[in-house]
């Protein structure tokens, strides 16, 4: 079985889309799952996103950070047509958590307004993107999945810091039961900030100690890291789909992932064909999948 799991996307669902449908026709090959890690950009609308001043800003700057609320608003149309075909080609909708990015009081509200209450809820009309909310554990195929958005200290927004409930049921789990442990933020000391200081979560270090998942998938600090060791534990830190400081605007070697459960392989996709995917990217004419 091949999981696919993506980096920080930041609103850019259509070329995250084109890169997961790019990657099936390459290798001839079906993704079973794919997970993305938070900061996926859920903003429903301008309102929405005016909220989160460092989300604002960049999308100002690059306009496809908004696609997120965009594909809300598609009822009919090409685009509408392409997005249900891109629905049949994956199979399944694609997985996501919060980051600090995100409206995580919007996606509590669509996950409590469903009719029946559920760990994973459909946030678009093409049912192409679901939300998993903190501290839920999934069952894909063979494998036993552990899911926490969320930062540990936010600087400006409170509504971003980790599910301390959810926290606490993950942390309770039996040690070695997860397969794959999915978080926003990655373990304490795996990288530097600009200013020198030392990234990553204590609480999330706590927590990989405690359960020893046999992998943490992480995001948040923009740039592959590992995979590295944490005991039993292999650690993989993603880079963000598109590098809002670099002049590259294509998509990053490093913001996909391909875990192979039968080998027991995690392959970072890094192949010139990436650089074809840009902000700019049509997904209605989608002719890089053609």
């Amino acid at each position: 079985m091949k999981i696919a799991f993506f980096g920080d996307i930041h609103g850019q669902v259509f070329q995250m889309l084109a890169t997961a449908l790019y990657w099936q026709r390459k290798t001839d090959t079906q993704l079973e799952y794919i997970v993305q890690v938070g900061d996926f950009g859920a903003f429903p609308d301008l309102e929405s996103i005016q909220q989160d001043k460092a989300a604002w800003r960049f999308a100002q700057k690059n306009p496809a950070e908004l696609d997120f609320s965009c594909l809300l608003g598609v009822k009919e149309g090409s685009l509408a047509d392409s997005l249900k075909l891109a629905r049949q080609e994956l199979r399944r909708p694609i997985y996501f958590i919060r980051g600090n990015h995100d409206d995580v009081e919007w996606l509590e509200e669509v996950r409590n307004g469903r009719p029946i209450a559920s760990e994973s809820t459909a946030v678009d009309a093409f049912d192409l993107f679901h939300y998993v909310s903190d501290g839920s554990v999934l069952q894909f195929g063979d494998l036993t999945i552990g899911f926490l958005g969320g930062i540990e200290n936010p600087e400006q927004r409170p509504q971003d810091v980790f599910n301390e409930a959810a926290y606490k049921s993950l942390l309770a789990l039996p040690c070695g039961m997860l397969d794959v442990l999915v978080t926003h933020e990655p373990p304490y000391g795996v990288s530097t900030g600009y200013g020198g200081q030392v990234q990553g979560s204590a609480k999330i270090t706590t927590l990989l100690e405690a359960i020893a998942p046999r992998y943490l998938i992480a995001g948040h600090l923009h740039h592959v890291i590992g995979p590295r060791q944490f005991g039993t534990t292999t650690y993989l830190g993603l880079n963000v789909l598109f590098n809002a400081r670099s002049e590259r605007r294509c998509v990053e070697p490093g913001s996909l992932v391909i875990l192979d459960t039968t080998l027991n392989t995690l392959d970072l996709i890094t192949d010139d064909w990436l650089a074809g995917i840009t902000q700019d990217f049509s997904f209605e004419n989608r002719a890089i999948l053609k």
